[in-house]
């Protein structure tokens, strides 16, 4: 049976079949829900902080020389569709999270120790209560799995 938190306020039905508990939530919640579990559990985050001088990530890749004193930030709790910054290095913006039916495509960037601009991509399985289940691993076209 999935890990689920029953100390919430989500609206739980029993379902006695192999698949154990669901949840009753409107897909936009469910939403909310899975970006709020992927920064909690998922992301390992000590700060999040809500960039105020951009608003978007396009804006901060024009910089030719980029460092993060040219940032203007404030602590914030949660996403919501802003240029924010996780644990002073990874981005997220408004395109960071794309749902797919019970899939969310989760995009971040990083400027690396040489001031590249990169970008990564995970895939993730959400369940009915908004939990973000597993990673899915895809097979590239060379035959070898990547998360």
């Amino acid at each position: 049976m999935s890990y689920y938190d029953y100390n919430t306020d989500k609206t739980y039905k029993i379902d006695y079949n192999k698949f154990g508990y669901k949840c009753r939530i409107e897909y936009l919640e469910r939403q909310k829900l899975a970006i709020k579990d992927y920064f909690n559990r998922h992301a390992n985050v000590e700060k999040l902080e809500k960039v105020q001088n951009y608003k978007n990530i396009d804006e901060i890749k024009e910089i030719k020389e980029f460092s993060k004193e040219l940032l203007k930030t404030s602590k914030i709790n949660k996403f919501n569709n802003e240029l924010v910054i996780k644990n002073d290095k990874y981005f997220y913006d408004e395109a960071s999270f794309v749902f797919e039916s019970e899939r969310l495509f989760v995009k971040y960037y990083y400027f690396d120790e040489n001031n590249d601009f990169k970008e990564v991509s995970e895939e993730f399985f959400i369940d009915s209560c908004g939990y973000i289940e597993n990673i899915y691993k895809a097979i590239s076209s060379k035959g070898r799995f990547r998360l």
